[in-house]
C-alpha cells in the first residue's frame, strides 16, 4: 500500500515537472516584443521617434529588435496617447540594405521573406503584408518566424489623421534564427 502511494506521488512529481517544462519551453517560443513610438514635433518638422530597444546589450539603440536563437516572436509598435489622437500607423516596410526601400533591381532578402511569411510581391515592393494594424491606427504587429539569421531593415510609416501628412522611421530587426 505504501508503495502505490509512493508511485502515485512520484507519478505526480514528474507529470508536474514535464509540465513546468512544456510551459517554460513555450515562454521562450512565445518571448513577444514590443518598441514604443512617439510623434514629435522638431524644427524640420514632425518626426517618429522609437522610445525603446528590444535588443538586449544595446538599450539605447532604439527601435532595435532583436529575435534571440529559438524564439519566434510576435513584433508589435504602438503610438504612445499623445500621438496617438492626431496620427495613425497605416504600413511596415523592410529594406535589404537600410538604403533602397522598394528600389527596382534590388529586392529583399530571401531570409526577411522567409522569416516574415511575405508574398513574392512583398519582395520586390519591400512593404510587409503579413504586417496588420489594429487599435484604429495605433498600433501594428508582425509575426517573426525567424527561421534565419538574418539583418532586416525596416521602416514604420504614419500618417497625419487630418493632413495626410506621412512620416516615418527606420532601426533594424536582428534575427538569431533557429526556427
Amino acid at each position: 500500500m505504501l508503495n502505490a502511494i509512493a508511485n502515485i506521488r512520484i507519478r505526480t512529481i514528474t507529470s508536474c515537472f514535464f509540465l513546468l517544462t512544456i510551459a517554460g519551453t513555450s515562454q521562450v517560443l512565445a518571448e513577444d516584443k514590443h518598441i514604443d513610438l512617439a510623434v514629435r514635433q522638431t524644427t524640420e518638422g514632425y518626426k517618429l521617434f522609437f522610445d525603446n530597444s528590444e535588443c538586449p546589450g544595446r538599450l539605447f539603440d532604439y527601435g532595435c529588435v532583436e529575435a534571440a536563437h529559438g524564439n519566434s516572436p510576435n513584433i508589435s509598435w504602438e503610438l504612445d496617447s499623445a500621438s496617438r489622437g492626431e496620427w495613425e500607423l497605416i504600413a511596415l516596410q523592410f529594406s535589404p540594405d537600410g538604403n533602397n526601400w522598394g528600389a527596382p533591381g534590388v529586392p529583399l532578402k530571401d531570409c526577411t521573406v522567409e522569416d516574415f511569411n511575405l508574398p513574392p510581391a512583398d519582395k520586390v515592393s519591400g512593404y510587409a503584408s503579413t504586417a496588420h494594424v489594429t487599435a484604429n491606427g495605433q498600433k501594428m504587429m508582425i509575426k517573426d518566424y525567424n527561421k534565419n539569421q538574418c539583418i532586416t531593415h525596416y521602416l514604420v510609416h504614419a500618417q497625419n489623421r487630418s493632413t495626410g501628412e506621412k512620416i516615418s522611421s527606420h532601426p533594424i530587426i536582428d534575427n538569431r534564427g533557429g526556427n
